[in-house]
């Protein structure tokens, strides 16, 4: 199974989206995760922003 581990930001045409490609650790695993390689530095810019209130935050909950 492949799950893709992403934000709402990334799907907005990220400029420094690079996927980062993590396999099951045993063989009979077959989960596939696919996430960002620079997904830490996003969510800091992202919480940052939003603690300054330079973004609004999206309560679509």
């Amino acid at each position: 199974m492949i799950t893709l581990n992403l934000e709402d930001y990334c799907h907005d045409g990220c400029m420094r989206f690079e996927p980062k490609v993590i396999s099951g650790t045993r063989i009979a695993d077959p989960e596939i995760i696919v996430t960002c390689e620079h997904w830490a530095e996003c969510q800091y810019m992202v919480r940052y922003l939003k603690k300054h209130g330079l973004v609004k935050e999206n309560n679509n909950d």
